[in-house]
Protein backbone atom coordinates (compact mmCIF):
# COMPACT_ATOMS: atom_id res chain seq x y z
CA UNK A 1 0.00 0.00 0.00
CA UNK A 2 2.71 2.47 0.85
CA UNK A 3 4.54 1.88 -2.33
CA UNK A 4 1.39 2.16 -4.31
CA UNK A 5 0.73 5.92 -2.91
CA UNK A 6 4.50 6.44 -3.09
CA UNK A 7 3.67 6.32 -6.75
CA UNK A 8 1.07 7.91 -7.06
CA UNK A 9 2.67 11.06 -5.05
CA UNK A 10 5.53 10.47 -7.61
CA UNK A 11 3.24 10.43 -10.56
CA UNK A 12 1.19 13.73 -9.46
CA UNK A 13 5.14 15.66 -8.73
CA UNK A 14 5.98 14.27 -12.23
CA UNK A 15 2.94 15.93 -13.84
CA UNK A 16 3.11 19.05 -11.89
CA UNK A 17 6.51 19.69 -12.42
CA UNK A 18 4.26 21.42 -15.77
CA UNK A 19 1.05 22.62 -13.85
CA UNK A 20 0.87 25.72 -11.94
CA UNK A 21 0.40 25.40 -7.96
CA UNK A 22 0.63 21.57 -7.82
CA UNK A 23 4.78 21.17 -6.20
CA UNK A 24 6.51 18.45 -8.65
CA UNK A 25 9.70 18.05 -7.25
CA UNK A 26 8.19 18.50 -3.49
CA UNK A 27 6.23 15.87 -4.07
CA UNK A 28 7.82 13.34 -5.61
CA UNK A 29 10.24 14.01 -2.91
CA UNK A 30 7.57 13.46 -0.65
CA UNK A 31 6.37 9.96 -2.09
CA UNK A 32 10.08 8.75 -1.95
CA UNK A 33 10.48 10.11 1.76
CA UNK A 34 7.08 7.93 2.60
CA UNK A 35 8.46 4.66 1.18
CA UNK A 36 11.64 5.85 3.16
CA UNK A 37 10.35 6.36 6.23
CA UNK A 38 8.06 3.34 6.44
CA UNK A 39 11.00 1.07 5.30
CA UNK A 40 13.10 2.13 8.19
CA UNK A 41 15.56 3.85 5.64
CA UNK A 42 16.25 0.39 4.39
CA UNK A 43 15.60 0.52 0.88
CA UNK A 44 16.62 4.43 0.49
CA UNK A 45 19.11 5.48 3.26
CA UNK A 46 18.81 8.55 5.13
CA UNK A 47 21.95 9.78 3.03
CA UNK A 48 20.28 9.11 -0.03
CA UNK A 49 17.46 11.11 1.18
CA UNK A 50 19.58 13.93 1.84
CA UNK A 51 20.65 14.05 -1.60
CA UNK A 52 17.25 13.64 -2.97
CA UNK A 53 16.47 16.87 -0.90
CA UNK A 54 19.29 18.71 -2.01
CA UNK A 55 17.66 17.47 -5.66
CA UNK A 56 14.33 19.28 -4.28
CA UNK A 57 15.63 22.13 -3.19
CA UNK A 58 18.09 23.39 -6.61
CA UNK A 59 14.94 22.48 -8.54
CA UNK A 60 13.24 24.73 -6.82
CA UNK A 61 15.20 27.17 -6.71
CA UNK A 62 16.45 27.22 -10.34
CA UNK A 63 12.85 27.15 -11.33
CA UNK A 64 11.99 30.19 -9.62
CA UNK A 65 14.99 31.96 -10.49
CA UNK A 66 14.46 31.08 -14.32
CA UNK A 67 11.31 32.31 -14.67
CA UNK A 68 11.79 35.68 -13.09
CA UNK A 69 15.12 36.21 -14.70
CA UNK A 70 12.84 35.42 -18.12
CA UNK A 71 9.88 37.85 -16.95
CA UNK A 72 12.98 40.67 -15.85
CA UNK A 73 15.03 40.40 -19.39
CA UNK A 74 14.13 43.19 -21.15
CA UNK A 75 11.21 44.08 -19.59
CA UNK A 76 10.36 45.96 -15.90
CA UNK A 77 8.74 45.33 -12.70
CA UNK A 78 5.31 45.43 -14.69
CA UNK A 79 6.36 42.52 -16.80
CA UNK A 80 7.17 40.51 -14.12
CA UNK A 81 3.90 41.65 -12.41
CA UNK A 82 2.31 40.53 -15.97
CA UNK A 83 3.64 37.42 -16.30
CA UNK A 84 2.23 36.87 -12.29
CA UNK A 85 -1.36 37.37 -13.67
CA UNK A 86 -1.31 35.65 -16.39
CA UNK A 87 -0.16 32.97 -15.07
CA UNK A 88 -3.08 33.01 -12.28
CA UNK A 89 -5.05 33.70 -15.48
CA UNK A 90 -3.37 30.32 -17.25
CA UNK A 91 -4.75 28.32 -14.70
CA UNK A 92 -8.46 28.70 -15.96
CA UNK A 93 -7.10 27.62 -19.37
CA UNK A 94 -4.67 24.04 -19.02
CA UNK A 95 -2.97 22.91 -19.64
CA UNK A 96 -1.79 25.37 -22.19
CA UNK A 97 -2.86 28.53 -20.99
CA UNK A 98 -0.12 28.66 -18.03
CA UNK A 99 2.36 28.85 -21.10
CA UNK A 100 -0.03 31.16 -23.33
CA UNK A 101 -0.95 33.76 -20.68
CA UNK A 102 2.41 35.01 -19.25
CA UNK A 103 4.21 36.00 -22.04
CA UNK A 104 0.92 37.31 -23.66
CA UNK A 105 0.41 39.51 -20.42
CA UNK A 106 3.84 40.64 -20.74
CA UNK A 107 3.82 41.21 -24.14
CA UNK A 108 0.87 43.39 -23.65
CA UNK A 109 2.27 45.36 -20.74
CA UNK A 110 5.64 46.22 -22.42
CA UNK A 111 4.16 47.18 -24.95
CA UNK A 112 1.67 49.73 -23.65
CA UNK A 113 4.52 50.66 -21.92
CA UNK A 114 7.11 51.25 -24.16
CA UNK A 115 5.08 51.22 -27.54
CA UNK A 116 8.03 49.13 -29.18
CA UNK A 117 7.25 46.12 -30.73
CA UNK A 118 10.57 45.01 -30.81
CA UNK A 119 11.09 44.86 -27.11
CA UNK A 120 7.84 44.04 -26.03
CA UNK A 121 8.10 40.87 -28.10
CA UNK A 122 11.73 40.13 -26.79
CA UNK A 123 10.02 40.09 -23.07
CA UNK A 124 7.60 37.84 -24.09
CA UNK A 125 9.99 35.36 -25.67
CA UNK A 126 12.28 35.85 -22.90
CA UNK A 127 9.48 35.47 -20.05
CA UNK A 128 8.34 32.22 -22.33
CA UNK A 129 12.14 30.32 -22.37
CA UNK A 130 12.66 31.11 -18.43
CA UNK A 131 8.95 29.45 -17.91
CA UNK A 132 9.55 26.69 -19.83
CA UNK A 133 13.23 26.27 -18.79
CA UNK A 134 12.37 26.12 -15.19
CA UNK A 135 9.83 23.54 -15.93
CA UNK A 136 11.57 21.24 -18.54
CA UNK A 137 14.55 21.15 -15.52
CA UNK A 138 12.17 20.95 -13.27
CA UNK A 139 10.72 18.02 -14.47
CA UNK A 140 14.38 15.82 -15.36
CA UNK A 141 15.56 16.28 -11.81
CA UNK A 142 12.29 14.55 -10.70
CA UNK A 143 12.81 12.45 -13.31
CA UNK A 144 15.76 11.38 -11.67
CA UNK A 145 15.00 11.26 -8.38
CA UNK A 146 11.42 8.65 -9.50
CA UNK A 147 13.98 6.44 -11.87
CA UNK A 148 16.33 6.26 -9.25
CA UNK A 149 13.61 5.06 -6.66
CA UNK A 150 12.15 2.62 -8.74
CA UNK A 151 15.53 1.02 -9.62
CA UNK A 152 16.48 1.30 -5.43
CA UNK A 153 12.86 -0.96 -4.91
CA UNK A 154 13.17 -3.12 -8.09
CA UNK A 155 16.65 -4.05 -6.68
CA UNK A 156 16.75 -4.80 -3.37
Amino acid sequence: MILFLSIVLILLGLAGCFLPYIPGPPLVFGGILLYAWKDGFFVITRYQILFLLALTVLSVFLDYFLSMLGAKFKGSKWGVLAAGVGLVVGVFFLPWGVFVFPPLFVFLVEYLRQRKAENAVKSALASFLGMLTGSVLKFLISLYMAVYFLWRVITS
